[in-house]
C-alpha cells in the first residue's frame, strides 16, 4: 500500500493545526526547535493566527491528518530577495521514510522559487544526524557551523548552516 501525502499552505483557519504539531515537535525533538516547550505552550493564539496569515508556514498532509509542519521566510531587502530561509522542519515519526518529508520540501522548494527565490537555507542542530542525512540526501550542503547557536539545559550547541541552490525552470 502507497501512502499518499498532500503539502499546502497554512492559515489562520488551521491555527490548531500549527499549534499541536508545533507543540508536538518541540516536545519530542526540544533540540531541533528555537522555542521550549514553556514559550510554545505560552504563545498567544493571536500571534500564532498572524504568523499564519502571513503565508509562510506549511503543512504536510496523509489523507486529511495533518502531519507535518514547515516554515519558509523570503529575504526581505532588494539584496536579499533570492534567498528563502526554511524553518522550523517537522514531521510526525510515524511518517519518516515514507516520502511525507519530500513531499513538504518540495513544496517549500516550489514556493520559494515561485517567489523569486534561488537559494534555500537552514540551520540545523549539529548533533542530529537524522535530519542532516537527509538535508545532505536532497540536495543541501553545509557551508558553515555556528558555535554556541543555542543554549539549552545549561549547556551550548552548535547548529550546521546549510544552503541548497534552486534550479530555473
Amino acid at each position: 500500500m502507497t501512502t499518499s501525502y498532500t503539502a499546502r499552505l497554512l492559515t489562520p483557519e488551521d491555527l490548531d493545526i500549527w499549534r499541536r504539531l508545533r507543540r508536538e515537535g518541540v516536545t519530542r525533538f526540544p533540540n531541533a526547535f528555537l522555542l521550549d516547550q514553556e514559550e510554545v505552550a505560552n504563545t498567544p493564539e493571536e500571534r500564532d493566527r498572524s504568523v499564519l496569515a502571513a503565508k509562510v508556514l506549511f503543512g504536510v498532509f496523509c489523507e486529511d491528518k495533518a502531519v507535518g509542519i514547515a516554515g519558509l521566510r523570503m529575504g526581505f531587502f532588494n539584496q536579499n530577495k533570492h534567498r528563502a530561509h526554511m524553518g522550523p522542519f517537522y514531521v510526525d515519526p510515524d511518517h519518516w521514510g515514507m516520502a511525507a518529508a519530500q513531499t513538504l520540501l518540495d513544496t517549500l522548494i516550489q514556493t520559494a522559487q515561485d517567489r523569486g527565490a534561488t537559494q534555500i537555507e537552514l540551520e540545523v542542530d549539529a548533533e542530529n544526524p537524522r535530519a542532516i542525512a537527509f538535508y545532505k540526501k536532497v540536495g543541501f550542503q553545509q557551508i558553515g557551523r555556528m558555535p554556541n547557536a543555542m543554549h539549552r539545559e545549561g549547556a551550548f550547541h552548535d547548529d550546521l548552516l546549510m544552503v541548497r541552490p534552486i534550479e530555473a525552470t
